[in-house]
């Protein structure tokens, strides 16, 4: 099934950056975007390594301008909500240590 009017935010994990996927397969595009350091592998599309969009720009405002959007609503559920001195699930942890990859605890 090939990408025509969706448009998939990645982060290639060789240069780091985000990435729009505007081509090829929906479902290697939707594997991609369920990739997320240290909960599901990569996905390899095209000899490259791609993890969800959300690692370096969860919330992809500009991007979504950039596509043509006029108006864009979002919401930002980055924010702290755990106390220094709590004991953390994996995947919490997990999250937490990712964050300043996304540009958090700012």
């Amino acid at each position: 099934m090939p990408l025509k009017h969706l448009r998939k935010l990645e982060t290639d994990l060789e240069r780091g950056e985000k990435g729009v996927l505007k081509t090829g397969s929906l479902v290697e595009a939707l594997r991609a975007t369920m990739s997320y350091p240290g909960l599901f592998a990569p996905a390899c599309i095209k000899g490259r390594w791609f993890v969800d969009g959300g690692v370096v720009d969860p919330v992809p405002v500009g991007a979504a301008r950039a596509m043509g959007a006029g108006v864009v609503i979002a919401v930002d559920l980055n924010s702290r909500i755990v106390s220094r001195n709590a004991d953390l699930h994996p995947v919490v942890s997990i999250e937490k240590v990712q964050e300043p990859l996304r540009g958090g605890n700012k």
